[in-house]
């Protein structure tokens, strides 16, 4: 289909000069760690019953389990089931196995966002990836009316294009359908119409319908601000079923993001039913944001090999960046209002500044254990889930090492947590460190 071509691309694809997507995003394209070597294992088919790819639980294990086999060093899956007992969860059950063996896994939160608990992959020892933008905008100039308005915006339309006297819609005064929110458009009142999406809350200039006259492709806009935004698809916490640990872990790059694609497959829409055919492809979703994660992880890994899987994602999360390039607090790209960590969790992934984190909250595999003790699963589910019935749930507790808190609060007026973490330095030299409660503001 393109999506395993996508997202392989991304994480250790090799460098390509004068790539874009029908003259949008044109340049050099690289992977994040293109001296990584990939290896792809097939674990969605087609269905003819609901024309649809969908995955069986046995193959995503197979799967993983032949990547362990294989000898992996990361493992970046760009799917999710819907959130289940973590004994019933399979990307929890191999992930497990795949901790370990030192394999590092990490997973795509989800596409169900804005709204809360529609987390997938919220197992512990996973790094779940939300998705954000870039400071890239695909640049159009559109002429409306008789052609003395232009409006500049984003497009992604493969081709310059004239028409006269066809209807525009946008859904002024509904934030859900000037969002292009398909579960809120009804098809009659956009049938035959070029829709506006509006992302950047400048609904002004669209206030009535009106007839579109011209569509020229402007390429792409750099340093666009502010960015990163949390993307509005993002899946957000709390995880429904382990809301005592912080998901999402990271934001990564996941909006429109140009990589490879299967140039036998048609991808760009232009009429009913005529595809145009592409190497690349600008794709958005979490499945995006994943490969992004496990490229750094890899670069990571190469430069500090005795770091944990915890240790990574702890080296990400602690160095993330929560300020846009404006100055700010990231925004939610839905409300334009500043995100909160359950939409970004440590904050928008920042490489260079992790391959150096100072210190590092690390994790074991009993940890893990003494977490689903703690979680009330019993030891048959316990085995399930780690592959072994050598253990004891003497320290049983929900209070991991994790580099993120979250207190629950159950409409009570008064609450105290306490929280215990232990941290190691893995800089070079000793150091000394203050620590400093940032109040939340309402």
């Amino acid at each position: 289909m393109g999506h395993g071509t996508h997202t392989s691309s991304t994480a250790a694809g090799s460098r390509v000069q004068n790539a874009d997507y029908f003259g949008y995003a044109e340049g050099t394209a690289t992977g994040i760690a293109p001296s990584a070597r990939i290896a792809m294992y097939k674990v969605l088919f087609y269905s003819e019953d609901s024309d649809a790819y969908d995955a069986a639980a046995t193959d995503v294990l197979a799967g993983m389990d032949q990547a362990i086999e294989d000898g992996v060093d990361i493992m970046s899956l760009s799917l999710g089931f819907i959130e289940t007992p973590f004994f019933e969860n399979p990307i929890a059950i191999g992930a497990f196995a795949a901790l370990k063996k030192g394999i590092f896994v990490t997973c795509s939160a989800g596409n169900a966002g804005p709204h809360g608990y529609t987390m997938l992959n919220g197992a512990p020892w996973l790094t779940t990836v939300g998705a954000g933008t870039i400071d890239r905008e695909l640049g159009a100039h559109v002429t409306l009316g008789e052609g003395d308005i232009t409006v500049t915006g984003i497009s992604m339309y493969p081709e310059n294009l004239f028409v006269s006297r066809i209807p525009l819609y946008f859904g002024h005064g509904n934030r859900s359908k000037e969002l292009c929110d398909w579960n809120s458009l009804d098809s009659q009142d956009v049938a035959g119409k070029f829709v506006f999406c509006d992302y950047d809350n400048e609904s002004s200039v669209f206030q009535s319908e009106t007839d579109m006259y011209g569509l020229d492709i402007a390429g792409a806009i750099f340093s666009t601000k502010p960015a990163p935004k949390v993307a509005y698809f993002s899946s957000r916490g709390p995880d429904r079923r382990s809301p005592w640990i912080l998901k999402p872990d990271i934001l990564a790059p996941g909006y429109l993001i140009l990589a490879a694609w299967v140039p036998n497959r048609g991808f760009a829409p232009i009429r009913d039913d005529d595809y145009l055919l592409t190497d690349y492809a600008l794709v958005s979703g979490t499945s995006m944001s994943c490969p992004h994660t496990a490229g750094v992880a890899a670069l990571l890994k190469a430069t500090h090999r005795d770091w944990s899987s915890a240790a990574i994602r702890s080296a990400m999360m602690t160095t993330a960046d929560v300020t846009d390039n404006a100055n700010g607090r990231i925004i939610d790209m839905t409300t334009a209002v500043a995100g909160t960590p359950l939409d970004f969790g440590g904050g928008h992934l920042n490489p260079n500044k992790a391959m150096d984190p100072g210190l590092v909250y690390d994790i074991e595999v009993e940890d893990y254990i003494n977490y689903l003790c703690a979680l009330n699963y019993t030891s048959q589910q316990i085995q399930i889930i780690t592959g072994t019935s050598n253990f004891s749930c003497k320290y049983a507790s929900l209070d991991l090492n994790y580099p993120s808190f979250i207190v629950i609060l159950n409409k009570t007026n008064s609450t105290t947590s306490t929280f215990r973490r232990v941290l190691l330095n893995v800089a070079d030299t000793a150091s000394i460190y203050n620590a400093v409660v940032e109040a939340l503001r309402a």
